[in-house]
């Protein structure tokens, strides 16, 4: 196994302890890191990532073969540490997408956009507006600290009780994971490429209902966000399947709303409240695409609207154990 890069990533809540996997690494921040002034802020987290099995378990092959391509285009021209950098990238993406999804914590990394903002100093904003950059810097030196400061794990929950506390990304201080993590990783990486692929297509729209949702963006687009990424898994199982066509029309009859309904009966809940739960959610989402009818709070603008805002955390709970539920059955 061997190392070939680290990334700062960061969490709305701190780390408390280290994790290790075959694939990666997570760090807390050293205490000589800058650090957020209150509890929910963007925590600086390290992610070391592994060479071997990044190639092996996130299936880049194909990004391999980009590299050499480019390589041969520029020849000498480009250093291979750029090369190396980009790979990094790209599984950093995917490492956070995948704990996104199967744990209750949206990572992110920041997109260098820059702005105009107000400095915040000694505890209080300043009278003052001032361009820059969106980014988090620290010396190669401090970088190194963060094993010194990493003795400890970081606290692992009960499965059963971790997906099934409402509101449980601000139920607790520090970030915690469940105890089925490491089943959960090892499962992942051990997919076959087609349904790698699928699944990291549903992780990935259901990272983008989160990142729309706690960016204050569109709670209407994050619903619907959230109900796609289970139609990608629906698409793949169905694959060869033959769509029957209407006698009247000639087009063809999906049923959609009804496998999104048997989806989440089967992965989710057979309870009889679900079939409703479903097909709610489902006209919800059809409503919002086809026809214009947004959530009340993408409306008035108000992100805060708490009807809105308890539907959504509830969606975000249900389709993660969806999804969980899938992985962990599928062979």
């Amino acid at each position: 196994m061997h190392k070939i890069g680290e990334a700062i990533i960061f969490c709305n809540r701190p780390i408390s302890g280290f994790y290790k996997h075959k694939v990666f690494h997570l760090f807390p921040a050293s205490e000589s890191w800058p650090q957020p002034p209150s509890l929910s802020g963007d925590h600086p987290l390290r992610l070391d990532i592994f060479l071997n099995d990044v190639i092996d378990s996130f299936l880049v092959k194909e990004k391999i073969e980009q590299i050499h391509s480019r390589r041969k285009r520029v020849k000498n021209y480009m250093p291979n540490w750029v090369f190396i950098q980009d790979l990094v990238r790209k599984a950093a993406e995917d490492i956070i997408i995948l704990l996104s999804t199967l744990t209750n914590y949206r990572f992110y990394q920041y997109t260098e956009k820059q702005s105009w903002f107000i400095p915040y100093t000694d505890g209080k904003f300043k009278r003052e507006s001032m361009w820059g950059q969106e980014g988090y810097f620290i010396h190669s030196t401090s970088l190194k600290k963060v094993y010194s400061s990493s003795n400890s794990s970081l606290e692992m929950i009960s499965a059963q009780k971790y997906y099934n506390i409402y509101g449980a990304r601000l139920s607790t201080r520090f970030i915690s994971f469940p105890d089925s993590i490491n089943g959960l990783l090892d499962k992942y990486f051990s997919l076959t490429e087609a349904k790698l692929n699928t699944f990291k297509k549903a992780c990935t729209l259901f990272y983008n209902g989160l990142t729309l949702k706690d960016d204050a963006l569109s709670l209407s687009l994050a619903l619907s966000s959230f109900v796609s990424s289970i139609e990608t898994i629906i698409h793949f199982e169905e694959r060869d399947e033959s769509i029957k066509s209407c006698e009247c029309c000639g087009q063809p009859i999906h049923h959609i709303s009804r496998k999104f309904r048997e989806f989440l009966m089967n992965y989710g809940s057979s309870q009889s409240y679900t079939k409703k739960y479903a097909n709610r959610i489902y006209g919800l989402r059809s409503k919002i695409l086809h026809q214009g009818r947004l959530l009340l709070g993408d409306v008035s603008r108000s992100s805060h609207y708490l009807p809105d805002s308890v539907e959504i955390e509830h969606l975000i709970r249900f389709l993660r154990i969806c999804l969980i539920n899938w992985l962990i059955r599928v062979e």
